[in-house]
């Protein structure tokens, strides 16, 4: 018989897991687990998490929570892979500054560049920017992302584009990358996340649109996001993208369990939900 102690986390386990309370024979049947095995909690948790039930409760829940593995990533690949600077101008992040999006490293000012609440679209016209606690300056300045005429040449150390180049028409996504190439100083870094048009086409696909979001104009595929960067001088440096979708690449299809199961980052960038690419101004 599981001692009370080990009854009562498995039931907490359980409803956090299946959302539910389950029967007493499954209840007791994990805190067996957990007294015969000598488990923690998290083990408990993780085991309820990977079992068959969970794995279809989790499945079921894909649809609405979806947003939150896609932005999980992406905190993911910020931290992980962009480099410290100390000048950085982040474009059309007013929503979602970096700092808040888990870069890691210190800088001296950043200056997010973005529309005013007017002219942007009905989900994102409130703009709260929170004051940033480890020292560095942040600036807010509404103005248009793909014309940099305020800052001078070779001014800037980082430029980093976070999923605002879909927002704008290609022609305007060429200025803003010319733009980007001409601030940033000799072996500066520009670095963007967006879309991949090749598994985002197939998610539009699934409410009858061609884009995932109204306010996209076009959703790349990495080969010609790529022609864009380099067109421009750009050395590109590393590519890969986040939210790995192996079933939706390979059925054509797409399948909301790769969010659960497909891993955050993956060097098969044509295979992921959104496509990231870093890149140096020669020096």
């Amino acid at each position: 018989m599981p001692t009370a102690n080990a009854i009562a986390i498995a039931r907490q386990v359980c409803e956090l897991v299946f959302g539910e309370t389950l029967s007493d024979a499954v209840v007791k049947s994990y805190a067996k687990q957990m007294d015969q095995e000598s488990l923690i909690p998290f083990d408990l948790l993780q085991r309820a998490f990977l079992s068959k039930q969970g794995q279809v409760c989790s499945e079921a829940r894909i649809l609405q929570n979806h947003g939150h593995f896609i932005h999980s990533a992406r905190v993911t690949a910020i931290r992980n892979f962009l480099p410290a600077a100390a000048i950085i101008l982040d474009l059309g992040g007013a929503n979602a500054p970096l700092y808040e999006m888990g870069y890691s490293h210190q800088f001296e000012k950043l200056t997010l560049i973005d529309l005013p609440a007017e002219n942007r679209h009905a989900l994102y016209t409130e703009i709260i920017v929170r004051p940033f606690s480890e020292g560095g300056e942040v600036v807010v300045q509404y103005s248009d992302m793909t014309n940099l005429a305020g800052f001078e040449d070779g001014s800037v150390d980082l430029v980093w584009s976070g999923q605002s180049i879909e927002h704008v028409p290609e022609d305007a996504a060429l200025k803003m990358v010319a733009e980007s190439y001409r601030v940033l100083r000799p072996g500066g870094i520009f670095a963007l996340d967006t879309p991949n048009g090749l598994i985002t086409s197939l998610h539009a696909f699934t409410a009858g649109l061609k884009v995932i979001h109204p306010e996209h104009f076009i959703e790349y595929t990495p080969e010609r996001l790529m022609q864009i960067i380099q067109a421009a001088g750009f050395r590109i440096e590393m590519s890969f993208g986040t939210n790995h979708m192996p079933q939706t690449s390979r059925s054509g299809v797409f399948n909301y369990a790769d969010f659960v199961y497909g891993v955050p980052t993956s060097q098969d960038v044509r295979a992921c939900y959104s496509q990231f690419h870093i890149a140096r101004k020669p020096d």
